[in-house]
């Protein structure tokens, strides 16, 4: 059903998965001529198989985005925003941008995405999963690294709020970001 509503619709309706599963497996199992069959229940079950399909980067990203794999993190903040920008090897990054707001005023709080980069000519590039692209200009002093959008991620763009425009990212890692190699993600 879920299936034929994202078709019909244009626009994806989630499935609940194992629960179809289980009803049907057990049914399956209930009746003597099908009980031989009840494990086609798992790929039959288009939630449950959607699941199994997607585990492996339901498992993958988090391991790729924790701690222990960040190269590099920058920090901006403005009157009212606050962005964190981390590097990640196999060329993985996350941007979260953190909007302030008065007690008891409504509105977004928060808005983040994933994606790839590379370093090119003091350039950063910046490619979310969804496809969206924001270049960021790098500038090294002596003692520290700020970052500043070019040009930024359409979606973010587009709301005042979540815009990163002329706002400084300033390093708050140790190890200069021009100096990270890292292994292009196949």
């Amino acid at each position: 059903m879920t299936v034929l509503q994202s078709w019909l619709t244009k626009k994806f309706h989630s499935a609940v998965p194992i629960f179809g599963a289980i009803l049907l497996g057990v049914g399956m199992l209930l009746i003597p001529t099908t009980r031989y069959w009840a494990w086609l229940a798992i790929p039959l079950d288009y939630g449950t198989l959607a699941l199994i399909i997607a585990s492996p980067r339901l498992f993958r990203e988090p391991w790729n985005t924790r701690q222990y794999n960040l190269l590099h993190e920058y920090l901006g903040e403005t009157e009212n925003i606050t962005a964190r920008l981390r590097f990640f090897r196999r060329g993985i990054f996350t941007i979260r941008i953190h909007i302030k707001r008065q007690p008891g005023q409504t509105g977004l709080i928060s808005a983040g995405t994933v994606g790839t980069w590379h370093l090119e000519n003091e350039k950063l590039k910046l490619k979310s999963y969804d496809n969206h692209y924001a270049v960021f200009q790098l500038t090294k002093f002596p003692n520290s690294e700020f970052l500043q959008q070019e040009s930024g991620f359409s979606c973010f763009e587009t709301n005042q709020e979540t815009s990163l425009v002329g706002m400084k990212l300033a390093s708050v890692s140790k190890i200069p970001l021009a100096s990270v190699q890292f292994c292009e993600r196949t």
